[in-house]
């Protein structure tokens, strides 16, 4: 179809512009509106419908309809081969036997034809054309089947995630599919209730703690997230909550379609680490389908299958996920409105605190505030956040124990060595705290402090201090688990050892000279 330019536009290339104001629009030639009209009318004419004003997707349903039909093109006239030793192919198309060119040399095609099986598959000259066309429009003679062979390691042992990469229409979800018939489940995300946080949705009869466990594994670990709608979540947290369900369910086996391809590659090559790492725990076996080969690296899987090339590569062991160089700088309180959305609680920023930022490159991605207790003999540790993209990957356990050895070592604006405590109600903090072997617990609480009490304390204190202006509110009153944590640091191992030989039933051994932090643990 030639383009029609504005009438008495001189250009063949001219656009039209619409009217603004006292300025005219470009008049519009007849041909601009026949054509287009006549060329759509024509291929549905094409296609065997009859044109109608009541049906607006004829053009889409004429496309459609020839495309199937050209991938049932009839042979060539007079290029029919000869069926003598069997009968033709159930797709085949015959031609009017009027139009074939010496049939008399093929009798098993005339037999075909004249059979009724035969009959109800004649085409005429014209839609023998009308195929031919449509077949040198959309390149269906070549281009209508697809074949891909693979090997898959499925039922080999000792691997837990497998990648089958490669661009699209390269046959990922073909293999996919594929696998179902092998006892894989597909991940498809499922249904999620559109009013219930994804606390509740992801697995109502399971164990909380796990589920918690499950969500902090794959980076979302913000509580305020927790608490959302599943459809109210950007995609980032609904990447991450999809797995964090697949983690809690722990199918034995699944396929993952189109793994990472909805959300941004920073998302997704963290959020493809974190899986890998809670995914192993499970003992299940996941194959990840992507088109993307920035995550490789990330997901560290154990096997590799390329669509593109149609090879198969062992990896297991053999990558590694790049590290991330982390800047940790001491600043104020400017950057916390950037990380307040993030943390559990809303309240006052801590007194007297020294505020460190960690960054990667130019962006904030961590936050801590440490403040100093009464006496400088220990500091506190509040307002912990990591941002959601780079959760599930250690970044903020390394940068917590750097910043708590930093306070250690003395290196402080006090010039004074001390340690540090965190009190956390975040499950997934606690647990990792617990674990780790350079952290003790000191304390574990179901509940806050009486405030009334505390309030009196403060008040009493101010007395005597003399601070009439200042009018305590008191602290706790609320029903928060709180527990409390102590950083020990490279001293950690010979402290706890210490501690068990001088726990042991008739023991007289004194701990080692040094801190008490183990031996005389105080409440915070």
């Amino acid at each position: 179809m030639k383009y029609v330019p504005p009438l008495g536009s001189t250009d063949q290339d001219a656009g039209y512009v619409n009217r603004v104001g006292a300025m005219k629009g470009s008049p519009v030639p007849a041909a601009a509106i026949e054509h287009p009209m006549r060329e759509i009318h024509n291929t549905i004419r094409a296609a065997g419908l009859t044109p109608s004003g009541d049906v607006l997707n004829q053009l889409a349903l004429a496309i459609q309809a020839l495309i199937l039909k050209a991938a049932q093109t009839p042979y060539e006239i007079g290029q029919y081969y000869p069926f003598e030793d069997e009968m033709p192919r159930e797709s085949f198309v015959p031609l009017l036997g009027g139009v074939v060119s010496n049939i008399s040399r093929y009798p098993k095609m005339i037999e075909y034809l004249e059979s009724s099986y035969g009959q109800a598959r004649l085409v005429t000259q014209a839609q023998y054309d009308a195929l031919h066309i449509a077949s040198s429009l959309f390149n269906v003679d070549t281009g209508n089947t697809f074949t891909l062979e693979a090997d898959l390691p499925i039922e080999a042992e000792g691997w837990n995630i497998g990648l089958i990469a490669g661009p699209s229409g390269s046959g990922k979800s073909s293999l996919g599919a594929a696998l179902l018939k092998h006892g894989y489940a597909l991940a498809d995300g499922g249904q999620w209730p559109r009013n219930a946080p994804i606390i509740d949705a992801i697995n109502p009869a399971g164990n909380w703690q796990k589920i918690t466990a499950a969500l902090a594994a794959v980076g979302l670990g913000t509580v305020p997230a927790w608490l959302r709608p599943y459809n109210i979540l950007s995609t980032g947290e609904k990447f991450r909550a999809e797995l964090a369900r697949l983690i809690s369910e722990a199918p034995e086996k699944v396929v993952i379609d189109e793994f990472t391809s909805v959300v941004d590659r920073q998302i997704a090559r963290v959020g493809a680490a974190s899986f890998a790492r809670a995914w192993r725990k499970t003992g299940g076996k996941a194959v990840c389908l992507s088109c993307h080969f920035d995550i490789m690296e990330w997901l560290e899987p154990d096997w590799i299958f390329n669509t593109q090339t149609g090879t198969l590569e062992w990896t297991r062991g053999r990558l590694r996920r790049p590290g991330i160089p982390l800047e940790i700088r001491e600043t104020n309180a400017a950057y916390w409105p950037h990380f307040a959305p993030h943390h559990y609680l809303k309240a006052p920023l801590p007194v007297a605190a020294t505020y460190y930022v960690g960054f990667v490159g130019a962006e904030p991605v961590a936050h801590i505030a440490i403040s100093p207790r009464p006496g400088l003999k220990e500091a506190r540790a509040c307002r912990i956040v990591v941002m959601p993209e780079w959760q599930g990957i250690g970044v903020g356990m390394a940068f917590l124990h750097e910043v708590c050895d930093l306070w250690r070592r003395g290196e402080n604006r006090f010039r004074i060595p001390m340690r540090t405590l965190v009190n956390t109600s975040h499950p997934g903090l606690a647990s990792a705290l617990r674990r780790h072997p350079q952290w003790t617990q000191i304390t574990a609480d179901l509940h806050g402090a009486d405030k009334t009490r505390s309030k009196a304390a403060l008040t009493r204190t101010a007395t005597r201090q003399g601070w009439y202006n200042k009018t305590p509110t008191g602290y706790g009153g609320h029903f928060r688990a709180v527990q409390c944590f102590r950083y020990l640091g490279e001293e950690a191992p010979a402290l706890k050892e210490a501690r068990k030989a001088e726990n042991a039933p008739g023991s007289t051994q004194s701990p080692p000279a040094g801190p008490k932090a183990v031996t005389d643990e105080k409440t915070p």
